[in-house]
């Protein structure tokens, strides 16, 4: 067991929303063997019970819990799988707070639980005052809406002249969660909330606050920001004006406002924009005022305006500084899979491999890809290069996309000639160049010309490139030599009468004979050695061993966590981390792998926090000698 994030406890942090709306994850982050819905439980004044989830590889427990008597929490104890928990308490004349703690095995969760008693004496301060005082304090502050993130728990930022905080949870007029809408607020309203402060990421926030007044903007706009295209634009915003007039300023020479109009109770703004002639995304903000009897009320409205995006191989990503506001145009096939289903994946090309991070589908779409793409395509992705950890990463959107299919050669051979139909094929370089039927060349230095041979069939292949968008006529760069397992990704063609892999492109190779190959996988102290030595490379390899442990099957998401040996015992062990079944397919039983199993996984070795294992996305080859 292992904890692979740890969120840390904030003493006397007052807590956050309700259950079910929590933060996003760090980048490069992974759930350990507990993870919580909620790090934050906010009971109201009225007192009430409140809940969250405990999700557990293995037996976990709070110990000592309640270390307060003002709330109860139940249970206190479970087993693996996903239990809810019941926070209860009294109505409180004070506010009040707390942190628990939920143990599983070596790793921990901190969870705040608290309650705030609005109007308890707290002098109203400034957003400054806020940002420089105490975590835990309750705090009076007035400002203006900027904008709203969330129109459900009513997460929004508070400005006043001093700076800016966030507001996590907004309470109805009766304490209640959920319910942000029936306030009827808006961007430009002032407003003054009370609520306990938190620090998260670096981020002031005032947590489940309560309304106290509302002074209604003059002015509202039907949206607080927008991203338009590099060329010379024309958009248009639609206002609600109740003041005496309508004006506006800009902080930016290339956006100004062309027109405005008036039908019924709806203003038009025709908002005007330059190209954008350089590379790098630029914003800018249109601030809006209208005045009644003696009082301005002021919106904005951020514009962000694409740049060029830049043409790129992934070294060219690799060598870039992070920015946020530089695009980059990749092309790479997936080598490896993290979750599809939250857009991580990594991708390769003759130049490099890199992670991808919460790639979207489209521009602002989901990042669930799951049921769009699989390892092995051929993917187009726009985004940004930032880091983590010490981990180089993309972010972005998917433009583009081409599947690539895995067939045996007997499958390849049978299939129709296309130079839009791609293929992955395996075999065993063979020269069969003394075939007199036709005029075969074989070449291992220069084109890439030999007969590609497995149990099913010959294919004789006809030039490969270095990789993905790699060179031609550098095929012997690779090291390929005669009798080595190949990978390549190819079309098919016919060319007097004999039947080609054409249009290829380099995958991967093992040497014949050579250890971690399917013929000669690493025994699991050989893929020990290797972890603990960090001679590791991001290729799959092949290990035998028995399996000695198993954490979870997860049917959900269809992988599992278990530990291999080489003699089936709980010493010395590899972790199989989040591996999938034969040829990555998803487990759909927990019954489908037992301890004293003996398995052939193909994976990429790594060490992880001095654990040795296999990457996410490993598989299985063959389970108790069968291979299917």
């Amino acid at each position: 067991m292992k904890s692979r994030y740890f969120l840390m406890s904030l003493i006397a942090a007052f807590a956050l929303i309700a259950v079910g709306c929590t933060k996003e994850t760090e980048l490069g982050s992974d759930p350990g063997s507990i993870e919580v819905s909620t790090s934050y439980v906010s009971i109201v004044n009225a007192g009430g019970s409140k809940t969250m989830t405990v999700t557990a590889t293995g037996s976990w427990s709070i110990p000592d819990a309640p270390k307060d008597s003002w709330f109860t929490v139940s249970p206190t104890t479970g087993s693996a799988g996903t239990t809810t928990l019941t926070f209860t308490a009294t109505e409180a004349s004070a506010s009040r707070s707390s942190t628990i703690q939920i143990v599983c095995g070596n790793d921990v969760q901190y969870v705040n639980v608290g309650q705030t008693v609005s109007g308890s004496g707290s002098s109203e301060v400034s957003c400054q005052d806020v940002i420089n005082g105490p975590d835990g304090k309750v705090y009076r502050v007035t400002g203006t809406i900027t904008s709203i993130a969330n129109t459900t728990y009513g997460n929004w930022y508070l400005q006043d002249d001093t700076g800016t905080i966030y507001i996590y949870g907004t309470l109805d007029k009766n304490g209640a969660t959920k319910n942000f809408s029936s306030l009827g607020l808006a961007v430009g309203d002032v407003v003054t909330v009370e609520g306990p402060k938190t620090t998260y990421n670096g981020t002031v926030e005032l947590v489940d606050v309560t309304v106290i007044n509302i002074v209604k903007s003059l002015i509202a706009l039907d949206k607080s920001s927008v991203t338009i295209d590099k060329q010379d634009t024309t958009f248009t915003v639609r206002a609600n004006v109740v003041g005496d007039n309508l004006n506006f300023s800009t902080d930016s020479d290339w956006l100004s406002v062309s027109n405005v109009t008036t039908v019924a109770d709806t203003t038009y703004i025709s908002v005007h924009a330059t190209e954008n002639t350089g590379s790098n995304n630029r914003e800018g903000v249109l601030t809006f005022t209208s005045s009644a009897d003696g009082s301005t009320s002021a919106v904005t409205l951020t514009v962000t305006q694409k740049g060029s995006v830049k043409e790129a191989v992934i070294s060219d990503l690799l060598a870039a500084a992070d920015d946020k506001n530089v695009y980059y145009r990749v092309t790479g096939y997936i080598s490896s899979v993290s979750n599809l289903a939250k857009g991580r994946f990594n991708i390769k090309d003759a130049s490099g491999e890199i992670y991808c991070y919460n790639i979207t589908n489209g521009e602002g779409g989901s990042t669930d890809l799951s049921s769009v793409l699989q390892e092995g395509d051929v993917v187009t992705l726009v985004g940004y290069k930032t880091s983590y950890n010490g981990t180089l990463e993309l972010v972005g959107y998917l433009e583009s996309y081409y599947h690539v299919k895995t067939v045996t050669i007997a499958e390849f051979l049978a299939a129709e000639d296309s130079n839009d139909t791609w293929y992955r094929i395996s075999g065993v370089v063979t020269d069969d160049s003394g075939n007199t039927e036709f005029k075969k060349k074989f070449d291992l230095t220069t084109y890439g010309n030999f007969d590609l041979v497995d149990e099913t069939g010959s294919v004789y292949v006809y030039g490969v490139k270095t990789g993905l968008n790699g060179e031609r006529k550098q095929f012997g760069t690779l090291g390929v030599s005669e009798g080595d397992n190949l990978t390549i990704v190819c079309t098919k063609t016919t060319y007097n009468g004999l039947i080609e892999a054409n249009n290829a492109w380099y995958v991967s190779h093992e040497v014949a004979g050579a250890k971690g190959t399917v013929d000669n996988p690493y025994t699991v102290a050989e893929a020990l050695e290797i972890c603990n030595a960090k001679t590791y490379t991001s290729d799959k390899v092949y290990i035998s061993g028995k399996i000695a442990q198993i954490d979870a099957v997860d049917t959900s998401y269809g992988n599992a966590t278990y530990w291999i040996s080489d003699d089936g015992t709980t010493e010395n062990m590899l972790e199989i981390y989040r591996g999938y079944y034969f040829d990555g397919a998803k487990f759909t039983s927990e019954d489908q792998i037992k301890v004293g199993d003996s398995v052939v996984v193909y994976g990429a070795l790594t060490l992880y926090n001095s654990v040795a294992e296999t990457k996410s996305g490993s598989s299985i080859y063959s389970l108790n000698g069968s291979t299917e």
